[in-house]
């Protein structure tokens, strides 16, 4: 069954972020006589049908209005200069508060997984990191640990430049132990710039084999 509670503020939710992006309510500002949204006139904020009992406002449903920024029970909708201004908010003077630059650089992410099948000899270790975006470089390193610190003879680290990791079976670049556990950590890195990173860190601890 539908659950009307959990959903009935998400308008009004979509309605102050607009505000927050620079929309007013058509029908408290004539946007055109500033200029803009003549595709969103002011209007009378009819809210439902005055046909309806108890209701007093629009006489028909071409004035009920469905904009986001009216107030009304049918909150679906902007118009395109609405949503223009939109877009040249965060082109401009929005652009240093929630569009995120990075000198033009795209962010880098080093998400991954790792998985450990419960059969043995040897005990296939699987690294998925397809999720990985834009990133030009990746660097993997695998510590076996004791009581939380990592032995200082069982350390592996690989740098790759130019290609993506992907999926990879670990354990033909690693020799896991039975009863062992391991911590994973994924670099990722732009050659846009030196400081466009990513960082992840996984742990995995191998079965038990007889």
């Amino acid at each position: 069954m539908f659950n009307k509670g959990s959903w009935e503020l998400a308008s009004t939710v979509n309605h102050e972020l607009c505000h927050v992006l620079g929309l007013n309510h058509p029908f408290q500002y004539n946007d055109f006589a500033w200029g803009e949204c003549a595709d969103a006139p002011m209007n009378a904020n009819c809210w439902t049908l005055s046909t309806q009992p108890g209701n007093t406002d629009c006489s028909s449903w071409s004035q009920v209005s469905n904009n986001l920024m009216d107030y009304n029970t049918f909150q679906t909708s902007l118009a395109p200069c609405q949503i223009g201004i939109i877009q040249n908010n965060l082109n401009t003077c929005l652009a240093g508060r929630y569009v995120y630059k990075c000198s033009n650089c795209l962010p880098v992410t080093a998400t991954f997984d790792v998985t450990c099948d419960r059969g043995c000899k040897p005990t296939p270790v699987w690294l998925e990191s397809r999720a990985a975006a834009n990133y030009d470089w990746y660097q993997l390193s695998i510590d076996r640990l004791y009581h939380g610190i990592a032995s200082a003879g069982e350390h592996f680290e690989t740098a790759v430049y130019g290609q993506k990791l992907g999926r990879a079976q670990l354990n033909a670049l690693y020799p896991f132990r039975p009863s062992g556990t391991y911590r994973i950590k994924l670099v990722t890195g732009s050659y846009c710039s030196a400081s466009t990173t990513a960082v992840q860190v996984r742990y995995l601890r191998t079965p038990d084999c007889p």
